[in-house]
């Protein structure tokens, strides 16, 4: 994300900054943003209401389905028009016409992978209702957009005109919500096809990653088994507590998705009642399902599971003369079109072409499950509507992508985890995890959808956690990679040290900072250390290090110096051991560091690891300061980073606690130096099942998208001291609590009078 960020904003100022230094966001209060929200329209049929709280989260209640995701539409676009916009542009790869040329290859990539393929057979697989929900949410975002007054600050800054939304543009948005990420895995190591390096890469990065943790196992295991992966053992985490271990006799859930960490939030937050639907929850802005959320009888959430949805095939040389081909004009800001050739093959689009994902002269297609008809709004419609984890289940039986490790928690106290991936079986499963397959001989023959997959209900254990790790035993190799094992490991200790748990002892999870990956490194470290002749710098790490508690919190100097000693020894050790420059820096920026260099101090002999540690402290830094000061939570819009005008869009620094394999995760750069967060924990849920108001929420920042609004960052301080504020079901609990001010919607004609009548 920060790669393609940074040439867009280059772009933006060095062509532009003259009306940039003119472009300031304009503040406006909750009052004059509410009363900017129509409070008419032409589409009801009837009124709908909307209670707003404190933090401008809405409530909608409506008499028909329909009016409630008109109100919904309205909603979105009130709050993320500017976010939703730009979204937009980047789905249809039309990014150049805002940034100048530097972004030309990325759009050109963009209409290779070609988001919209495949929406016009989703919309035919809705049925009826399904199709008039997405009608209504339609309407809501145009009526609104084409009414207002002033534009949010990304129109005036990106030159943006206002566009109308059709349904085949949300469900494209939700296409791009659901990126593939073994993509990652084949920009990163296809530029080393047909070469040594490939198989350095596979010794040291893909091995380590596809070593995970299970979130269930469908196979008996002794119990001997059983205990050792209780006590030895990126992404976002979930959990699900069984009426069993609750305090309460209910079911409990908590999710915390994690993502780029930008202003406005990626996520945001919405309640609907109508007579089809009655939950809250956490939305993608632009899209109308309730990804993560809670219904009177249901609670949900999840994570990525970085299933293989992508496959790619080189094209035989004599097919090559055979692949279709037709032009695309690319608009650029500020400088000449650019036209670039789209290739088209029986098995998919030639992503080769790309010079991203370019494959040293091989032809390349790209077979994904995105490309083909599938329906995720109307299988996330049916799980938000549903009572049991099994009717949950079943829900999925049309979904297709992203795969996702789906936890759903019930009323009847029970517990589940879906594997919500459609996937692609190839001729030889065997071959999954080729990088490169042969289309002749090994082509997809079927796909295993969702409901055909292992099922997870209530086990023994009375939880069930997935750290975007691998979720159970298969036949055929799901994913590529998994998350590295930090957070996994660490929830299930967690969730196995004690009998019962309350909602307060989630949300204590939720902010846990303990890494016990980092702690053993640690370890093995200052024992390396205590057999080697140590100078003033090592000797300064080695009592920060053998005091260390393992706790990432923001006054740590313990967990600085560990940072900055992997820094330096990761660097040290792939340069000991990887000779290729471009495969060194490939390697540089991945999560391996630490099973490699754990694997090295505990298996080399006190020698190596001496003459190592010799070598490491010329690239220690000599001052040692706490773990906060050199990593930072920078909250902004992406337009915070263009020089000379970028602190307009900045909203604040402050010290951060966490790290990349915590629970409370807060990503960064291995580095030996002060580095930002921009990767991790953005939203929370917690909601216990005993109570259909027990339901807690917070967004890292706030619920806003205008620049300039209180709400914009009002959650900040919650998230920061770990609160939450209450999202009750009751419409009697909305009453007393969303009382910041209450819209009402008319169907034009009817007069204000009619509101107290009802």
């Amino acid at each position: 994300m920060t790669k393609t960020i940074c040439p867009l904003i280059i772009s933006i100022f060095l062509f532009s900054s003259c009306s940039l230094l003119m472009s300031r966001p304009h503040s406006k209060n909750f009052g004059q943003r509410i009363s900017e929200f129509p409070t008419s329209s032409s589409f009801l049929k009837s009124k709908a209401t909307i209670f707003w709280n404190q933090h401008a989260v809405p409530f909608i209640k409506a008499d028909r389905d329909e009016d409630g995701f008109y109100a919904l539409g309205l909603v979105h676009a009130h709050l993320r028009l500017g976010q939703m916009s730009l979204l937009k542009r980047v789905i249809y790869g039309r990014i150049s016409e805002l940034a100048g040329p530097s972004t030309v290859d990325l759009d050109y990539t963009l209409r290779i992978l070609n988001f919209t393929k495949g929406v016009a057979d989703d919309l035919q697989r809705m049925d009826q209702k399904e199709r008039q929900w997405l009608q209504a949410f339609v309407a809501g975002l145009n009526d609104y957009q084409n009414n207002i007054t002033e534009k949010p600050i990304e129109f005036k800054v990106l030159d943006m005109e206002l566009e109308t939304w059709t349904e085949e543009s949300v469900l494209a948005l939700g296409r791009l919500a659901a990126v593939d990420i073994s993509w990652f895995t084949y920009l990163r190591f296809l530029k080393f096809l047909d070469d040594d390096k490939m198989k350095a890469a596979e010794d040291l990065y893909l091995k380590h990653r596809r070593q995970s943790t299970l979130s269930f196992s469908n196979q008996p295991i002794s119990s001997l088994e059983g205990l050792l992966s209780h006590v030895s053992r990126s992404g976002s985490n979930s959990f699900t507590v069984h009426k069993s271990k609750s305090k309460t006799g209910s079911a409990l859930i908590a999710n915390d998705p994690h993502l780029g960490i930008f202003a406005p939030n990626i996520w945001m937050l919405a309640g609907l009642k109508t007579p089809s639907f009655h939950l809250n929850g956490i939305m993608f802005p632009g899209v109308p399902i309730f990804a993560l959320g809670r219904n009177p009888k249901l609670a949900w959430g999840g994570t990525n599971m970085r299933g293989i949805s992508t496959h790619l095939f080189e094209i035989p040389k004599d097919q090559i003369h055979q692949l279709t081909q037709k032009t695309t004009d690319i608009k650029v800001r500020w400088w000449f079109d650019k036209t670039r050739t789209l290739r088209q093959s029986p098995y998919g689009p030639i992503i080769s072409d790309s010079p991203f994902f370019s494959a040293k002269g091989k032809h390349l297609a790209l077979y994904w499950e995105g490309h083909r008809p599938s329906n995720e709004l109307g299988s996330f419609w049916k799980a938000n509507q549903s009572s049991t984890v099994d009717e949950f289940r079943s829900s999925f039986a049309n979904y297709a992508v992203s795969a996702q490790n789906l936890l759903a928690a019930d009323a009847n106290g029970d517990i589940g985890l879906v594997l919500a991936y459609r996937q692609p079986v190839l001729k030889d499963p065997s071959k999954t995890l080729d990088l490169i397959k042969n289309p002749i001989e090994n082509f997809v023959v079927h796909q295993i959808k969702p409901t055909e997959h292992p099922f997870a209900k209530s086990p023994k254990t009375g939880f069930i956690a997935s750290a975007n790790n691998r979720p159970t035993n298969t036949n055929i190799e799901i994913a590529f990679e998994y998350s590295a094992d930090g957070r996994i490991r660490r929830l299930n200790q967690l969730l196995s040290s004690k009998e019962k748990f309350s909602v307060d002892d989630l949300k204590e999870i939720q902010q846990d900072v303990f890494s016990p990956t980092s702690k053993n490194l640690s370890d093995l470290i200052s024992k390396a250390l205590e057999s080697t002749e140590l100078n003033h710098i090592l000797t300064r790490y080695h009592e920060q290090l053998s005091q260390w508690d393992g706790q990432y919190e923001s006054d740590s100097t313990g967990a600085t110096a560990f940072e900055f000693f992997a820094a330096a020894a990761w660097a040290l050790y792939l340069e000991q051991n990887i000779e290729d420059d471009s495969l060194r820096k490939t390697l540089a920026s991945t999560d391996t560091w630490k099973p490699s260099l754990t694997q090295f101090f505990k298996e080399s002999s006190t020698q190596e690891k001496s003459m190592f540690l010799n070598l490491i402290h010329k690239e220690l830094p000599e001052s040692i300061p706490a773990w906060g000061d050199v990593h930072v939570q920078r909250f902004q819009h992406p337009l915070g980073n263009l020089p000379v005008i970028g602190s307009r869009f900045r909203v604040r620094d402050y010290p951060a606690r966490g790290s990349n394999e915590t629970v409370h995760k807060a990503g960064r750069k291995l580095s030996t130096k002060k580095e930002f967060v921009t990767y991790g924990a953005n939203s929370r849920q917690i909601s216990d099942l005993s109570d259909i108001d027990n339901n807690y929420y917070v967004l890292l920042g706030g619920q806003d998208g205008w620049l300039g609004s209180p709400n914009v960052e009002d959650q900040l301080a919650l998230w920061r001291k770990g609160e939450y504020f209450q999202f009750p079901l009751k419409i009697e609990s909305i009453q007393k609590q969303f009382t910041s001010h209450v819209t009402h919607i008319l169907p034009k004609g009817n007069s204000p009078e009619e509101v107290a009548a009802d």
